[in-house]
């Protein structure tokens, strides 16, 4: 770890106080040489002055005797002196008595002092008699400096020297106390730091010798110990949060993108791969406009910019057609603060909502219905009040017509239709889903021929529908309205299997003495309708969820996939049995069998029943004028004591005064002021166990069950045939 340090601290901080102490050290040695030169220069002075006053007084008689014997004597004593190079004995008239010179000595330092000051140094001191201030003459000497300076110089010298030796000495000690208490606990703390691995929560608590508790250092420690606490509970809160956050999006349904502001894939994160466009690691790094359809491509971009520009969030709904098929999805955005690459960026999570849309569909098909229900309801109890009058007036006119006139077949043809139109009438009323579901028995085959008559009318020349209907089927205990909804249902979807291509729809029924599927009645008979078309097929993998709510193969828009659900409903309420083979290219067969039922058809007997008399009062309330007066007329020609009234105001008025004056009641439902129902509830608060009959043109208006729970005895739809009704009364009269 040491050996990657290339600027050591310590070195560093040694290097600035050494430097620091060269520095201060020279400019005290300078100083200090400076002041040992100017007492050198003051000692220089001192004792020239000392040796030239112990040599004046010989020198003075020499100049005042003009003896140049002692001058010389004095001169040369001068010259003995290493530093003296020169000593003259002057007269008082300025001639040379005596003089006498030695060469300078060689020195290396000669050049240094004639840097800093004069190499020589000449003295002139005054010759005067003991009795005389009279100038006897004067005594010149010349001091050679460089000579006097060479103790100077030494001793400047080693107080250089010793100061740099100082310096070096205190630097080495300064570096071992500073690796000792800094170097060494630095290091060890990056040995500490340099021991954590990018997966760990933390590297422990960190200790420096005892020697480092309380100084600076330990206060860096104490804060990285804190520091890697924090940290490592952040690390795990992060690394939970992070984990709690994949989890959840591996969960979820959705599809989560990191989107930048130029439309580039930057993450992908889901485990729905089924609902991406192209496999995940194709699509990182890459721009939407070129992966995505362009209009899509455009849509998104748009999003995006505006997510980024305004700081909202934003929804939209697109559709993609992936690998798996055509498929609804709902984006949301929610732009991001970090910034990828430079660039802004948002959060995209794509949503399939294909079955809310299919719902939706669903939804608005089933508010279509119910407005078309309602209509039809409407159009109904008017229409079947019309019905009502023609099948009366018709049944009454062929009772008094001989059987063998020539008049009988149109008049039969005139009941017959309409006996037709109120079938046309109920089939209205069950495509828009207001028909009761009460079983019947019925002839299956004149049943769906009925239907089938109907949808062959909305096919398209390209589709050919064939029947196959063999003859003398029994009965099955059906409700006529769902029947027709069976037929509805999968002729449409063998329709939407073949639009394109075109094809055949063959409609097959057959009954089986046995061998039929139905659990617990396989050696029992059983009827046999089979729809088979040659369309597109069925995958073997979709057959197993083809009766699911909501699955469809058909694209979002073109099914609710409610279709064959409901047909499975149905049959299984009709204690049936339902298959299905198909292969795809070669077509789709579903087979629904039923079980034959030993109850003959009811309404048929009542056409066959032959009109009887019959006796009792009977109060009437219709709003219809024309049907009031046939049916009053039919009633009175029977044997019925009848009462008429217009609305159920004016019959609860005429009931309250005379209670006990009617033997039964019969009432339409849907009238001005008050309804059926509501007259007969107030008519039974007065008798209770008085027979009502409720009649109606709309079969939304009231069900057996509700009518019975208000204690009314029977209810009929219009139009009613002559004998259903007569019927009806004796019943209610019995």
């Amino acid at each position: 770890m040491l050996n990657n340090v290339t600027q050591s601290i310590s070195i560093r901080l040694i290097r600035t106080i050494v430097i620091f102490a060269l520095c201060i050290g020279m400019l005290l040695s300078s100083v200090q040489i400076y002041l040992d030169f100017l007492d050198a220069k003051a000692d220089l002075t001192s004792t020239v002055q000392k040796i030239s006053k112990a040599t004046l007084p010989p020198a003075t008689r020499a100049a005042h005797f003009l003896d140049a014997g002692l001058a010389t004597e004095v001169v040369n004593g001068l010259i003995e002196y290493d530093f003296i190079i020169e000593a003259t004995i002057f007269d008082d008239l300025n001639q040379t008595l005596a003089s006498s010179q030695s060469p300078p000595q060689v020195s290396n330092t000669r050049e240094v002092t004639s840097s800093i000051t004069e190499v020589t140094r000449e003295f002139h001191i005054q010759l005067h008699s003991s009795d005389s201030e009279d100038s006897a003459g004067y005594l010149h000497i010349v001091a050679d400096q460089d000579q006097w300076f060479s103790n100077f110089y030494d001793r400047a010298i080693i107080v250089f020297v010793s100061g740099v030796v100082r310096n070096v000495l205190l630097s080495i000690v300064l570096l071992i106390l500073c690796y000792i208490l800094i170097t060494k606990p630095v290091v060890s703390l990056a040995e500490a730091l340099g021991r954590v691995q990018p997966d760990e929560f933390g590297f422990g608590e960190i200790r420096l010798p005892r020697r480092n508790k309380g100084d600076e250092l330990d206060l860096v420690i104490d804060t990285i110990n804190s520091i890697q606490t924090q940290l490592k509970d952040d690390i795990q809160r992060r690394l939970q949060t992070e984990d709690k956050i994949h989890s959840l999006i591996e969960a979820l349904p959705d599809v989560t993108f990191v989107l930048d502001e130029e439309g580039r894939y930057i993450e992908i994160l889901t485990k729905q791969e089924n609902l991406l466009y192209v496999e995940s690691q194709k699509l990182r790094g890459k721009l939407i406009r070129d992966i995505l359809p362009q209009e899509v491509a455009n849509l998104v971009l748009q999003t995006i910019h505006q997510t980024l520009e305004t700081k909202e969030n934003q929804i939209i709904e697109y559709e993609l057609d992936i690998p798996s098929g055509s498929t609804w999805f709902e984006g949301r955005t929610s732009h991001m603060t970090q910034l990828f690459n430079g660039k802004r960026a948002v959060v995209w999570v794509a949503r399939d909502i294909s079955q809310q849309k299919r719902i939706e569909l669903q939804l608005r098909q089933s508010q279509k219905m119910e407005a078309l229900g309602t209509l039809a309801g409407g159009i109904a109890h008017d229409f079947n009040n019309i019905l009502m009058m023609i099948s009366m007036n018709m049944e009454m006119t062929m009772q008094v017509t001989p059987k063998h006139s020539e008049a009988m077949p149109y008049l039969e043809a005139i009941s017959n239709a309409s006996h037709r139109a109120s079938s046309l009438v109920k089939q209205i009323l069950t495509f828009s889903r207001m028909e009761s579901s009460e079983l019947e028995p019925i002839d299956l085959v004149s049943v769906v021929q009925d239907s089938l008559d109907m949808v062959e009318t909305t096919l398209p020349t390209n589709i050919t529908l064939q029947r196959d209907f063999a003859e003398n089927c029994r009965h099955i205990l059906a409700n006529v309205t769902q029947i027709h909804q069976i037929i509805i249902n999968l002729s449409s979807n063998a329709f939407h299997s073949m639009e394109e291509s075109g094809g055949t729809i063959k409609i097959t029924i057959r009954e089986l003495a046995q061998g039929s599927p139905l659990e617990g009645r396989r050696h029992h008979p059983a009827i046999l309708l089979n729809v088979t078309d040659s369309g597109k097929g069925i995958s073997s993998q979709d057959q197993g969820r083809i009766f699911d709510p909501f699955f469809t193969t058909k694209e979002v828009g073109h099914g609710t996939g409610l279709g064959l659900s409901v047909v499975h409903g149905i049959v299984e309420k009709h204690q049936g049995k339902i298959t299905i083979e198909s292969e795809i290219g070669k077509g789709t067969s579903i087979s629904i069998f039923f079980p034959v039922t030993t109850k003959g058809n009811a309404q048929q007997s009542e056409q066959e029943a032959a009109l009887t008399s019959g006796t009792g009062r009977i109060l009437f309330v219709e709003d219809e004028v024309e049907i009031r007066r046939v049916m009053q007329h039919f009633l009175q020609k029977q044997g019925y004591v009848v009462t008429n009234c217009e609305n159920g105001s004016d019959a609860l008025d005429l009931f309250q005064k005379e209670p006990d004056q009617f033997d039964l009641v019969l009432t339409d439902h849907t009238m001005p002021q008050m309804t059926g129902k509501q007259l007969a509830q107030k008519i039974l608060k007065i008798r209770p166990n008085l027979p009502i009959i409720l009649m109606s043109g709309y079969s939304g208006a009231a069900t057996e069950e509700m009518v019975k729970e208000l204690g009314i005895h029977s209810y009929l739809m219009k139009p009613i045939r002559l004998a259903t009704l007569q019927k009806t009364i004796e019943d209610a009269l019995a």
